[in-house]
């Protein structure tokens, strides 16, 4: 009985998606406690990177011996190494590492954390099945600096609740980031075709807040629920995750003891924000200018720099006219999108009065 031959007749994005490759852009410094262990739990994945790209920001310990002797060892992937001649910080090493990444998949790592086993496999498989995905994340496990459970979680921490989750899903993303990073970089990764896009990263901005916020303004996020890492805690991290059970609207009110202090408040909000407006439409608008998220996103960037514009003008000029403004930004919602609700239109008009808040 003769053979039947099947043809596949494959699309450019069938073909690209069959042959996608992942980077992982590990950054270190001075890591030799815990290194090992994230080295170990990479080497471990059900699907292995296609190379590992290490940027090393100028270690003063054994890190660098650490990394030549796995690189040694590896026979199943590359691993390049890279040393900085000048100490460059976290945001801009991980801008250094993301550009000399060559895969089709960049997923970002830090250095002291632990991965599960399926960890690259359920990444791959969401850009596989979703063209329209720009980037994902996970929840993960915190842990101790020994991997024991701290009893909370990574979204607990940062506070993505479950209905901002939901409302990730439906691509309610923009405005959620525009509250608060939910995002951390040790469970992210993105399609190499933004990278242009996001790099480089300002200085005011860190690396993963920034990429998530640019990359939810032209494409999707796709949030992955799952415990993906162990993000252990320790004493020498920059950043961590500590569960904060504190009234956050309540003390970012209170911090703003003085007008002064307000308006320094304010001039920073229109710095940091306009760095992004200025990325998404300095030369690059044509190519996006398309999309709905790219147009609400503009257009709430404008309106958040816009707010804060309004609040300096009432905090320096102090007049008993500004109560119109005051009035006008609750009507159109934009203390209630971009500020603190009510409680940021009671202290703007105990400036007026000159009362406390």
């Amino acid at each position: 009985m003769p053979y039947k031959i099947r043809y596949v007749i494959l699309s450019k994005n069938n073909l690209y998606e069959l042959m996608m490759k992942i980077s992982i852009a590990m950054c270190t410094y001075n890591g030799e406690r815990y290194l090992q262990d994230q080295l170990n739990s990479i080497l471990s994945q059900a699907r292995i990177p296609d190379e590992l790209v290490v940027v090393d920001d100028c270690s003063t310990d054994h890190t660098i011996d650490i990394l030549n002797q796995f690189a040694n060892k590896l026979l199943s992937f590359p691993i390049l190494i890279y040393k900085n001649k000048n100490n460059l910080g976290s945001t801009k090493n991980f801008e250094r590492a993301i550009n000399l990444c060559n895969g089709d998949i960049i997923v970002l790592s830090d250095q002291d954390d632990m991965w599960m086993p399926d960890k690259l496999t359920k990444i791959e498989k969401v850009f596989k099945e979703n063209q329209n995905v720009g980037y994902v994340f996970s929840n993960a496990e915190i842990v101790d600096k020994e991997m024991g459970p701290l009893g909370y979680t990574l979204w607990d921490a940062v506070d993505f609740t479950p209905k901002q989750f939901r409302q990730y899903q439906k691509g309610i993303q923009v405005k959620i980031l525009f509250t608060h990073n939910v995002v951390t970089g040790a469970t992210m990764a993105f399609r190499t075709y933004f990278r242009n896009l996001t790099i480089p990263i300002p200085e005011l901005w860190n690396h993963d807040y920034w990429i998530a916020f640019i990359l939810s303004c032209v494409s999707k996020g796709f949030p992955i629920s799952e415990q993906l890492i162990k993000y252990r805690q320790h004493t020498n991290q920059q950043i961590g995750a500590k569960l904060n059970t504190k009234n956050k609207i309540h003390d970012s009110i209170r911090r703003y003891k003085t007008s002064n202090n307000r308006v320094n408040e304010f001039k920073k909000a229109i710095d940091y924000w306009t760095e992004p407006l200025a990325r998404l439409t300095n030369g690059i608008k044509t190519s996006y200018s398309g999309k709905k998220e790219f147009r609400r996103a503009v257009f709430l960037l404008n309106n958040k720099i816009l707010h804060f514009k309004i609040r300096t003008e009432i905090h320096n000029s102090k007049k008993y006219s500004n109560i119109i403004l005051i009035f006008l930004e609750l009507i159109n919602g934009r203390y209630f999108l971009f500020s603190n609700g009510f409680k940021s239109a009671v202290a703007d008009l105990s400036i007026l009065f000159n009362t406390e808040e």
